[in-house]
C-alpha cells in the first residue's frame, strides 16, 4: 500500500454511473502491514 500504516481498512463500493455507493454487506476487510515497525503498541507487536 506504500503508506507505512499498520492497518488498512477496506470498504467495498458499487459504481452507478459517476456515483459510488457503499456496498454495506457487513464484511470487514483489514490488510495488515507486516513490515510496519512504528513505536506504538501495534508496531511492537509486528516486531515480535
Amino acid at each position: 500500500m506504500k503508506g507505512n500504516q499498520p492497518i488498512y481498512p477496506v470498504e467495498r463500493y458499487i459504481t452507478i454511473g459517476e456515483n459510488k455507493v457503499l456496498f454495506g454487506d457487513g464484511s470487514h476487510i483489514l490488510y495488515v502491514n507486516g513490515k510496519y515497525r512504528g513505536n506504538d503498541e501495534i508496531g511492537k507487536l509486528m516486531h515480535d
